[in-house]
């Protein structure tokens, strides 16, 4: 927009920011009137209900699903040559030093 001097843009600038200033004012009065007649009705009391708290006691149980690895593993080969006849241990029991642990066929 072009203006034709610099007064008509102060005219029209200053009557710009009388008008904000006046819808400004009216807004803000509308706001209370409406207002006061909400602060007039108060909302009706909410529901609530009441539960008396009692210490018990409660018993924790997990079921989980593992695998489980042995730390060491001990591999049982025979020395001899020839065929087994007979395992004479049983896997993850305990052996002593000495005990027979195969029987092998005689036969060459």
């Amino acid at each position: 927009m072009k203006y034709k001097n610099k007064n008509h843009m102060r005219c029209v600038g200053r009557s710009g920011g009388l008008a904000l200033a006046a819808v400004a004012a009216f807004g803000l009065s509308a706001c209370n009137k409406n207002a006061n007649q909400v602060g007039a009705q108060q909302p009706p009391a909410p529901v609530v209900s009441v539960l008396t708290v009692e210490p018990t006691v409660v018993t924790l149980d997990s079921q989980l699903t593992g695998r489980l690895q042995p730390i060491r593993e001990a591999l049982v080969i025979a020395q001899a040559t020839g065929v087994v006849k007979k395992r004479l241990f049983t896997e993850g029991s305990e052996v002593k030093a000495g005990q027979s642990l195969l029987q092998i066929d005689n036969a060459p």
